[in-house]
């Protein structure tokens, strides 16, 4: 069952926006795997404490947060990964590891990485494993009171993985392009 507070705040602003059955998953990746949803329309939340702060940080699937840079971006001293125990009392009745990405709801400070497909939908935990929220992305933007972080100063794309890259071969291969097996050579995965 989604979030009551989350629910109601959505009605009483006469948002657009729906619940959506999902097949239950514990991560991001999982989410975007299991419910077949581009990464670049799926958000994420991470948890942080900027210095004694909590916060969280809205990005795409596909996306892994750099604390250093983050802190810098923001002018912060001190990021770190906020731990379970931290925050799990701040989200009632959520199921852990499905918080909306809307911390004024919960009196958290929230910060957007602007790497969304602005003129799609997107879908997000709706503070239960089995159903998402999906909304136009302006829409979420407009109630969700998310602050701007820098692109390019606080995120890098996760490496791809063996398999992926496996499956992308494959396609090429079929296609008739001939493409040397990264796998079997030095090749750097992420630009650091």
């Amino acid at each position: 069952m989604p979030n009551l507070l989350l629910v109601d705040y959505l009605q009483r602003c006469r948002a657009q926006h729906a619940i959506v059955n999902a097949t239950p998953a514990y991560t991001a990746e999982e989410t975007i795997r299991l419910n077949r949803i581009s990464p670049r329309r799926f958000a994420k939340v991470v948890m942080v404490r900027l210095d004694e702060e909590l916060a969280m940080v809205v990005m795409p699937a596909h996306y892994r947060l750099a604390p250093k840079l983050l802190g810098e971006s923001l002018g912060v001293k001190r990021v770190e990964l906020a731990t379970e125990r931290q925050f799990r009392n701040r989200f009632p009745r959520c199921e852990v590891g499905s918080i909306p990405p809307i911390g004024h709801l919960f009196g958290v400070r929230a910060f957007l990485v602007p790497a969304f497909d602005e003129f799609a939908d997107i879908y997000c935990k709706s503070g239960s494993h089995h159903e998402l929220l999906r909304m136009p992305f302006r829409e979420m933007q407009r109630f969700a009171h998310w602050d701007s972080v820098e692109k390019a100063a606080t995120l890098r794309l996760r490496s791809p993985t063996a398999n992926h890259l496996q499956r992308l071969l494959k396609l090429a291969k079929v296609s008739g392009i001939d493409i040397p097996n990264p796998l079997r050579q030095p090749f750097p995965l992420s630009s650091s």
